[in-house]
Formats: C-alpha cells, sequence, structure tokens
C-alpha cells in the first residue's frame, strides 16, 4: 500500500471505507459548487456498487489518493493526478479538501506540496497542471503557493476556470516549500487487512452494513480492500471515487 508523508497530512490509496467520506462530500450542494457540478443524487448503494467496481479494476491513467491528517488519522479530503500521458509526460491535478474545518490551515498546501514531491521523484512525468474557477482565489493563492503559474483561461459548462501548470524543474529549484519525506511501503496483503476501519458517519440508510456487504464481495474476489486503488468510471472523468476536483 502506498503511503506519501508531509509535515501535516499522509497520502495514501483509497480504500472502501473512504466511501462514506466520499459519498458525503460528493452529494454536498456547497462542495459541488467548487467542482463546477450538481451535488450527486445517486442512493448510497448504487455509489457502493460503482465504488467496489472501480476499486477492482483501477487505471493506469489515473492514480488517486486519501488525504489524511497526520495528527488524528482522520480521512479529510482526496487528491489524484490523471489523464497521464506518458509520451508528453504530463498530468492533470484535482484537490478536494471535504472537511471544513481544515480550509484555511494549510493542509491543501502541504497535500499539494506532498503529491508533487511524489510524482516528480517517482515517475518522468514533467509537467502538472489544472483548472481551478476563477472566482476561487483562496485555491489559486494554495496553487501559487507551490509553485503553480496561470497560464490561460478555459471556459466549459458556462464556467470560467484559470489554467495552472508547475514544471519539474520549477519544483525542484526551491521555489515551493520545503521537502517533505516520502515513503512508498509495500505491505503484505494481510498487514494491509489488519488496519483498523475509519470510523462510522452517521448515515440514514445503515451504511456500515451496506460497506461490509461489499467489502464482503470485494474479498470473496480474492482482493483485499485495504489495496484497492480507484479509477474514474470515465464519466466526463469522472466516477464514484474518481472525482475532478480542482479546488477547496
Amino acid at each position: 500500500m502506498m503511503e506519501t508523508r508531509g509535515e501535516k497530512v499522509l497520502l495514501r490509496d483509497k480504500t472502501l471505507d473512504d466511501a462514506i467520506d466520499d459519498y458525503r462530500w460528493r452529494t454536498d450542494p456547497e462542495l459541488a459548487t467548487f467542482d463546477a457540478v450538481p451535488p450527486l443524487r445517486m442512493a448510497f448503494q448504487d455509489f457502493l456498487t460503482i465504488y467496489s467496481e472501480e476499486l477492482r479494476y483501477p487505471t493506469p491513467r489515473q492514480k488517486n489518493f486519501a488525504i489524511v491528517d497526520l495528527a488524528t488519522g482522520k480521512h479529510i479530503g482526496n487528491i489524484m493526478y490523471y489523464d497521464i500521458d506518458e509520451y508528453r509526460r504530463q498530468a492533470e491535478l484535482g484537490i478536494m479538501i471535504g472537511e471544513r474545518e481544515y480550509w484555511s490551515h494549510g493542509y491543501g498546501t502541504d497535500a499539494l506540496t506532498t503529491l508533487l514531491r511524489h510524482i516528480f521523484s517517482t515517475t518522468r512525468l514533467e509537467r502538472i497542471y489544472l483548472h481551478t474557477l476563477d472566482w476561487n482565489h483562496r485555491a489559486q493563492r494554495a496553487f501559487e503557493k507551490v509553485g503553480f503559474v496561470p497560464i490561460s483561461t478555459v471556459t466549459r459548462r458556462g464556467h470560467t476556470f484559470v489554467a495552472m501548470e508547475i514544471y519539474r524543474d520549477r519544483f525542484e529549484s526551491g521555489k515551493s516549500p520545503a521537502r517533505t519525506q516520502v515513503q512508498a511501503q509495500d505491505s503484505t496483503r494481510a498487514d494491509a487487512c489488519r488496519a483498523p476501519p475509519a470510523a462510522w458517519s452517521a448515515q440514514p440508510c445503515h451504511l456500515p452494513a451496506v460497506l461490509d456487504s461489499a467489502r464482503a464481495f470485494v474479498s470473496h474476489q480474492g482482493v483485499c480492500v485495504a489495496h484497492l486503488t480507484c479509477q474514474s468510471s470515465g464519466h466526463a472523468r469522472r466516477g464514484a471515487t474518481g472525482e475532478e476536483k480542482r479546488s477547496w
């Protein structure tokens, strides 16, 4: 299981235990505005079916990670890079901090720095780009803090986005926060499966029971849930676990 540590956050592979948090964030109207999409209206059981399938069949062109508060172990958001183009050596980045109490406290900035450090130290990618809504100045400041520079504006679905980019040499030149410790760990299946599950949130449809059923289904296929990685389902580059998030 891959883990990458920063100063405040841990980035790790997505697991089935993240489904409840992801569903809660995807159905939140306010959070949906930051992604310029309507809130998800799918029933949790249907969402979970897609979620577990995406975990079982990851795509090599997309890498998804949970953002975890190092101090508490709490899952606070997600970060990803996708549309990975090995020929052009570039990919797009998306991030979402779902827990509001973590906004404006440096967690998003640390997650960005940590992921960029991981990408540029473990892959051949040279350029990472992103799109953020033109009115989301808080996100733009965070992106600029780690070295992203605005390059253009793009209109999609009636919304205007600022396109930003960063190159490997700019990031490694010191025009970004101090280096973070990168740890990539390949734990054994047994070790990963012994990890304690995330705490449940109160939900109206007996979510723990539904999640247990999905976990049993995946385990029955011979795959340890803790080793699963998510992918986009192909719906506008967005699946149950692979949101095209751009800001927080």
